[in-house]
């Protein structure tokens, strides 16, 4: 009987060691994870004491939940005029557009009358790795005595554009185009 018992605590020790050593390795510790800017309080690419030691050093502190962030790369608001007199049309200089996503044109034209027009064209060119430009319509405006001035906004498909000026055969139009580009 006694030896019955021993067998019974033998195997009964056997299974509650097998049943632990299965389950003790599928419980993973908690790893490190991906670096963090916002725990490295002092910028300099790893999270070490010093940030521990910055945090612990504010533990219990309460206030602004705000973080102050200085953007150093984004592009500053432009804003251009571009005039245009009405003699046999003609193209702008070439404007560099890149960091922004929507143009914003306004125009007025002076003296015209019946049923002259005048078009302008905003071209955009892209470049390629040798330097080489490729041009293409990005919008079409046509203005009349009954549209004469406006405004409209449409967004910038490329980094550089320029203004074509196409009047009616013979006007003494002039026409005056202003832009401000923002970020979306």
């Amino acid at each position: 009987m006694i030896r019955k018992d021993v067998i019974i605590a033998i195997l009964a020790t056997f299974c509650l060691t097998t049943t632990l050593l299965i389950v003790l390795p599928t419980r993973s510790s908690p790893t490190a994870g991906e670096y963090d800017s916002w725990v490295d309080v002092n910028d300099d690419g790893k999270i070490n004491m010093y940030d521990l030691g910055y945090a612990a050093a504010r533990f219990g502190t309460t206030g602004d939940p705000t973080k102050y962030v200085k953007v150093v790369n984004w592009p500053v608001a432009k804003q251009q005029t571009v005039f245009f007199q009405a003699t046999g049309g003609g193209s702008s200089e070439l404007y560099n557009v890149s960091g922004f996503g929507h143009m914003h044109l306004t125009w007025i034209v002076d003296s015209l009358s019946g049923s002259e027009m005048i078009t302008f064209r905003i071209i955009g060119f892209i470049y390629n790795s040798s330097n080489v430009y490729h041009s293409f319509p990005v919008q079409s405006l046509k203005v009349n005595y009954t549209n004469y001035y406006g405004s409209f906004s449409f967004p910038l498909p490329t980094d550089v554009v320029r203004f074509d000026y196409l009047p009616a055969f013979e006007t003494t139009a002039s026409a005056t185009l202003a832009f401000y580009l923002t970020y979306a």
